[in-house]
């Protein structure tokens, strides 16, 4: 086989890939949004198209216990996936579908349907340009990945200063400045770590060692990424619409 011809098989087997990959992000973006969705809407009719306080106790409590899920189902993945080498399929659904639990509360709590598109929007074009250069970077970008751990380490010790500050002075005006800058500083965090994922998964389709196995883990890796900028894109953009 020439150069050209193992460049083109090369070129083809990082196109499928990506698709594999980006189509198992979109099952699990999917299977999230459904699940939200009709959850939201379940406990509405329940409560005869409002949300009163047995359905809002039930909405709370669930989206706790599908937390707490998805924290387990993500240990349980790591370690399944270990020990068999197989593609955790069973755990990524029921991840999406815990995160879906989680993800009715913003129906629930109001957020019009104009709001949330934006924010998918916002989201996603802030996920491409992060991919893209992740993925296009010719040089490791291991760099990223230490400017995410120093922006978290930022978020807590943010964290813990506005919590002093708000018990000294609470007001809330406090509450959302905290609110904010934290929803900033977790969007930066959520960035690096993106572009830190699109070069590891570049530098994986270099060596040749693409499969479907890892394929499921970068969607996995790449799903969550693109939930916690959603969340914090969302939350700025309510801000904004209700700062008066």
């Amino acid at each position: 086989m020439d150069a050209s011809s193992a460049f083109d098989v090369k070129g083809r087997t990082s196109t499928k890939f990506l698709s594999v990959v980006f189509l198992y992000m979109f099952i699990g973006l999917a299977i999230t949004a459904a699940v939200s969705l009709g959850y939201s809407y379940a406990l509405l009719a329940v409560g005869g198209g409002v949300l009163n306080d047995t359905t809002a106790s039930v909405a709370l409590i669930s989206a706790i216990v599908a937390l707490i899920a998805t924290l387990i189902d993500q240990v349980v993945m790591s370690i399944v996936s270990a020990k068999t080498g197989k593609a955790p399929w069973v755990g990524y659904i029921l991840y999406a579908v815990f995160t879906g639990v989680i993800g009715s509360l913003i129906l629930l709590a109001g957020f019009d349907f104009g709001t949330i598109a934006e924010a998918f929007g916002l989201t996603a074009l802030v996920f491409l340009v992060m991919f893209l250069i992740g993925y296009l970077s010719p040089v490791n970008l291991n760099l990223f990945a230490y400017l995410a751990l120093g922006v978290l380490v930022g978020i807590l010790f943010a964290s813990l200063g506005f919590g002093i500050w708000f018990l000294v002075s609470p007001s809330n005006g406090t509450y959302i400045l905290y609110n904010f800058l934290i929803s900033i500083g977790i969007i930066i965090y959520a960035m690096l770590i993106t572009g830190w994922d699109a070069n590891n998964m570049a530098r994986i389709v270099e060596k040749g060692a693409a499969n479907q196995n890892i394929a499921l883990y970068c969607a996995f890796s790449f799903y969550t990424d693109f939930i916690l900028i959603f969340v914090r894109v969302l939350y700025i953009l309510f801000l904004a619409k209700n700062r008066n």
